[in-house]
């Protein structure tokens, strides 16, 4: 059963990757742990317009981080930006 799951995020993740590649954009990790896989990207421009992404902020170990999030095919795609 988590075989099959892992397949299928392999599979979305794959899929994103090829499209990212497509569009010159840096993948800098991936992640298939969560029901969505997630790809940290580097920043570039026009990205945010094509993923439909909005602005999120975290904490990480007390600092706050500001990231941008959208949706590429069945992952998120995220990346840094300035607070």
């Amino acid at each position: 059963m988590m075989n099959q799951l892992f397949k299928k995020r392999l599979k979305d993740a794959d899929n994103a990757l090829a499209e990212l590649t497509r569009r010159n954009v840096e993948v800098l990790s991936i992640n298939l742990d969560s029901a969505i896989p997630l790809l940290r990207v580097r920043p570039t421009k026009g990205l945010h317009k094509e993923c439909g992404a909005w602005r999120r902020s975290r904490n990480n170990n007390g600092q706050r981080i500001d990231v941008m999030r959208g949706s590429l095919g069945k992952c998120f795609v995220e990346w840094e930006v300035q607070p």
